[in-house]
Parts: C-alpha cells; structure tokens; sequence
C-alpha cells in the first residue's frame, strides 16, 4: 500500500497532477480520495473535533486496505492518493479558526506517529508565488487576497518541513507568472513517487 498526499495552496493545480499520475498508472488499483471541508452546520469550536474525526476514519480505512494486500486474490487499490489531507486543516485553522501554532505542531506529529504509515507514504506539497495566486483566483478560495495567500503558502511551506513524513517534496509550479509546463510538473512527481 502506497499512500501519496498532494497538498498545497488553491490554484496550484492539484487535481491536474492527481489525473496525471492516474493516466499514467492507466488508473490501476489507485483510489483518490477528497477530504471535504467540515458542513457548514458545525459550530467553529466543533470543527477542530469534527475534521480530526474525518482524518482518523481516513487512517483506519488504509489500514484495513493494507491488510487486504495480504489476499493472494487481492484485487483492491494498492494506492491511494489524497487530493488534500490532514496538512491542509493545520493551514487553514491557523489561518482561520484561531488554532495555536504551538499547539497544531504538537497535533501534527502525534496525528502522524498514530494514524500515518511514515514508511509508505508520499507527501508531495504544491505551492507558488502569492502574485500568480492571486491572478488565478476566481473567488473561490480560502484566501481571498495577497496577505492571506502570502500566509497560506508561507504556512504550507511550514507545515511541510514539520511534517514527520520523510519522503516528501515541495513543488513550486510558476515561474515568471507563469504555469511550469504540465508535462514537466507532471514528470518531476513521477519520478519522485515512484
């Protein structure tokens, strides 16, 4: 069982990398998953609560996936590719819900040594420059100008290096305001994952 998490800021092109590595596989025994944000009926002091519910669910469906590898007649997904996990709530609850940074790295590593197969996971965390954010943003964001998307990237970049994961890379996918091709973003993940 492989485990790769693609985390990065909005606009950064995730679910177009995602579809890149499932082309590339020709979609064999890979399963995505797209961690939703919490429902807008859960009150702010719940939602920590909620979404690290939502995360541990997540872990213990990998595992059992895991264990399913052991049927000689396995025909169940040997990858499983997250489109956003865990990393990206510590981003945004610091950001919008008043989560303590001291408090969230103390989280991140216990969530990790608990819930995440360290050894066979992947972490691979998109990012760009908060001016090429801002020209892609179509209103839809959680950062809705150049502070909030200058935190956020700076935040990704930080939760990133904290993560306890080893095997991981941080992608910057524009340069001079500009997208990086997609076959060579797409490359650089392939190679790196596999």
């Amino acid at each position: 069982m492989k485990n790769i998490i693609i985390e990065g800021t909005d606009r950064t092109g995730k679910s177009t990398i995602i579809e890149g590595i499932c082309k590339h596989y020709e979609y064999d025994n890979i399963v995505v998953r797209h961690l939703a944000k919490p429902p807008k009926h859960i009150h702010k002091d719940e939602v920590y609560k909620w979404q690290m519910k939502a995360f541990i669910k997540e872990g213990e469906l990998a595992k059992y996936l895991k264990s399913l590898e052991e049927d000689e007649f396995n025909y169940y997904e040997n990858k499983i590719i997250y489109n956003r996990y865990y990393l990206g709530e510590y981003v945004y609850g610091i950001m919008f819900r008043n989560y303590n940074e001291d408090f969230i790295s103390h989280r991140l590593s216990e969530f990790e040594k608990q819930y995440i197969n360290l050894s066979e996971t992947k972490l691979i965390t998109l990012v760009a420059s908060p001016e090429f954010l801002m020209k892609k943003e179509d209103g839809n964001s959680f950062s809705q100008n150049i502070d909030q998307k200058t935190k956020e990237v700076q935040l990704f970049s930080e939760i990133h290096d904290k993560s306890l994961i080893r095997d991981k890379m941080i992608l910057k996918v524009d340069r001079e305001g500009v997208f990086l091709p997609k076959e060579h973003l797409l490359k650089t993940v392939l190679d790196f994952i596999s």
